[in-house]
């Protein structure tokens, strides 16, 4: 006897874990590239504050931020330059860390933890690159 056809809505949530939301990390990953991004921290080391850079190397993809969700923010901050960053669980910023991606600096301003289906959401703006050190005379 073939198998009958089952309509999604006569599921109960509890065989879906409760959340009704499918694991994508299987297509995500094929949507995923290498990525390479230098963490910035800061630390102060004779009463002056030094970044340094660790480089990252993870699977995701950056693009620009949807329109939609451009409109939303305040509106001194919609001229700025925003991307989405959709990664691997395996990448864990959070709100106020400072990435390199490319060469240009990126401050996280939004954290979205989608670890249980598979993918991390980051919304990133461009940050403010301090200027370098002046020489000492």
């Amino acid at each position: 006897m073939p198998a009958a056809l089952v309509n999604a809505s006569a599921r109960p949530l509890a065989e879906t874990g409760g959340a009704g939301l499918p694991f994508v990390g299987g297509a995500m990953t094929g949507w995923f590239r290498p990525l390479t991004a230098g963490v910035v921290t800061k630390a102060i080391v004779d009463f002056e504050a030094v970044e340094t850079v660790a480089q990252i190397t993870f699977r995701g993809v950056r693009q620009p931020l949807n329109p939609k969700r451009l409109d939303l923010k305040p509106e001194g901050q919609r001229a700025w330059k925003w991307d989405t960053l959709h990664c691997e669980p395996s990448l864990k910023l959070k709100n106020d860390d400072v990435v390199m991606l490319d060469g240009t600096r990126h401050r996280v301003m939004n954290v979205s933890d989608f670890s249980e289906y598979g993918y991390m959401y980051y919304e990133i703006a461009e940050d403010f690159a301090p200027p370098p050190p002046a020489a000492a005379p």
